[in-house]
């Protein structure tokens, strides 16, 4: 059951109905098939105890943003940071009584430099953050619409704030963002836990992409 303030969503596979964009955004109708080896007790145990998890798909921008903030940061951090550029600079929805505010538009987060987002307490992740913005910005050719771009033309532009320096996504980040928001469902983020798990249960280490 849901309510909605809008008839359809914007998303990069098109325009479409709310009820549509759930199912779509929730995967609904991908039953989650998960194969792990006989013998991988540590995955299987995962895996029954995660009967029906699924990825949603999250909106490329505001994934984006948000894995470039949470590097070395508490997920509550991350979350009042994210909730602050949307309070401070997204635009508002009246529904049903209560104001919200979406995350800000690309061009928006693009006209500011890293001295706001140091004003703001955002610490070392201030110039990432503008300088993703900008790169984004300028890929979408000054759109204000990113929804109208296509899932192919987001993936490449995500590859290629991983190749330019100073945008905060290196390869972990850029894993977490390809998963999350760009259907690659093959991506493997390594962080200190998914490290401990392979040293402790494989006997793995080494590199991230190892």
């Amino acid at each position: 059951r849901f309510r909605a303030s809008a008839r359809t969503v914007g998303t990069y596979a098109g325009r479409m109905q709310v009820g549509t964009f759930l199912r779509w955004y929730l995967r609904l109708d991908e039953p989650p098939i998960l194969r792990v080896p006989r013998a991988d007790r540590h995955l299987r145990r995962a895996r029954d105890r995660l009967k029906g998890f699924r990825f949603a798909r999250q909106e490329p921008f505001e994934c984006v943003i948000s894995y470039v903030l949470s590097v070395q940061a508490h997920m509550s951090l991350t979350k009042r940071r994210i909730n602050f550029l949307a309070r401070i600079l997204g635009r508002g929805i009246d529904f049903m009584g209560v104001r919200y505010r979406q995350f800000p538009e690309t061009d928006v987060l693009a006209g500011l430099n890293g001295r706001y987002f140091r004003h703001h307490k955002f610490g070392w992740r201030s110039e990432p953050v503008a300088n993703s913005a900008r790169f984004v910005t300028e890929q979408l050719e000054g759109s204000r619409d990113a929804a109208a771009v296509d899932l192919e033309s987001w993936r490449a532009i995500v590859d290629g704030l991983e190749e330019l320096a100073g945008t905060g996504v290196g390869l972990k980040v850029h894993k977490c963002i390809v998963l999350f928001s760009l259907d690659r469902l093959d991506a493997v983020p390594v962080d200190t836990w998914v490290k401990k798990m392979a040293r402790d249960w494989y006997g793995i280490q080494g590199s991230d992409a190892k």
